[in-house]
């Protein structure tokens, strides 16, 4: 297991498995976090180069803004698969070598397709109510939820807005 958690390799692989998708980004992706980081140093080097105190004191108060959220990204990436598993049974989402949540196949209600502002996701929805979320930062979302399709016997239901 890696710094960031993401797993070396896939989760501990028997007969059941079909399919595994990695997610492929880290926590220090976040937007949230690295925005900031990255204009806050960019900013403070360019106030630093030419002696300008209304750059670095804006460059300091990213950098702090980054600081300041870097514990919420970590603290919410735990709860981020780092993989999705198809086996005969369920789908099972993992973070690192933890899993998350497993909806067995013949709990699996809806299979949904959502699309907001370019970002586009998929849920898969359990009689209970649990889902498990499948961002674009999976590998081989189309495959993933064409299989999902396919073991569950649930149709891709598109959802506006």
């Amino acid at each position: 297991m890696t710094a960031d958690s993401t797993p070396l390799d896939p989760p501990p692989i028997d007969e059941q498995v079909l399919r595994v998708h990695r997610n492929r980004s880290h926590w220090y992706n976040n937007a949230s976090f690295s925005l900031p980081l990255l204009g806050g140093a960019g900013t403070l080097a360019v106030g630093l180069v030419l002696g300008n105190d209304e750059l670095r004191g804006f460059g300091i108060f990213m950098l702090v803004v980054a600081l300041i959220m870097a514990p919420f990204i970590v603290w919410t990436w735990k709860g981020t698969p780092t993989s999705i598993v198809v086996t005969r049974d369920a789908l099972v989402s993992y973070h690192g070598e933890r899993e998350l949540q497993s909806l067995p196949w013949t709990d699996v209600v809806e299979v949904e397709r959502k699309e907001t502002m370019g970002n586009l996701r998929w849920r898969v929805f359990a009689r209970d109510g649990d889902h498990i979320a499948i961002e674009g930062e999976i590998e081989d979302v189309p495959g993933l939820v064409g299989a999902i399709t396919r073991m569950s016997g649930k149709t891709e239901e598109v959802v506006e807005g």
